[in-house]
């Protein structure tokens, strides 16, 4: 008699655009629902050129205190929030962003099951302004700002086994 085991695994994929203007900060979002105080993650930007370290944290280690291998592009601008990884939280702030720090980021979780893939579409222009809607007045308002946009989408696949 055949026994059939079927499990499910869900594979998580976020995609955000963040748009910032040059020499501020961008704040590159990516969290998961487990502590992180022990667990590997690792940020990279692709291009044309290829691929970037850009932050690394394992199990304690981090670019920012010895770990080798960040492209000196991101050396001392990349930082991270440490007192947040026991809540899952691996997002990273680039300061003082230029123009050539735009780019398709990735936060990626490779010991952590199910595997979650974070994608991040940073834009860096010279100046970022939006147009807001006052609820008051009902008129349209100009700021510079930070857009964010996000996008989540959730796939589920099962994966059977004989």
């Amino acid at each position: 008699m055949k026994k059939y085991c079927c499990k499910q695994f869900i594979l998580r994929h976020h995609e955000t655009n963040d748009i910032v203007s040059e020499g501020s900060d961008a704040f590159l979002p990516c969290n998961v629902s487990t502590s992180l105080i022990q667990e590997l993650f690792d940020w990279r930007r692709r291009n044309d050129q290829g691929t970037q370290e850009v932050f690394m944290y394992d199990g304690g280690l981090h670019y920012n205190n010895g770990l080798p291998g960040q492209d000196k592009q991101f050396k001392g601008r990349v930082s991270h929030f440490p007192q947040q990884l026991q809540f899952g939280n691996a997002s990273i702030v680039i300061r003082n962003t230029t123009i050539s720090d735009s780019g398709n980021y990735t936060c990626d979780f490779p010991n952590l099951k199910p595997e979650q893939i974070f994608s991040i579409k940073l834009v860096v222009r010279k100046y970022c302004f939006s147009f807001f809607k006052n609820p008051k007045t009902n008129e349209t308002e100009e700021h510079s700002s930070n857009l964010s946009i996000c996008y989540i989408d959730q796939v589920t696949v099962e994966h059977c086994q004989t």
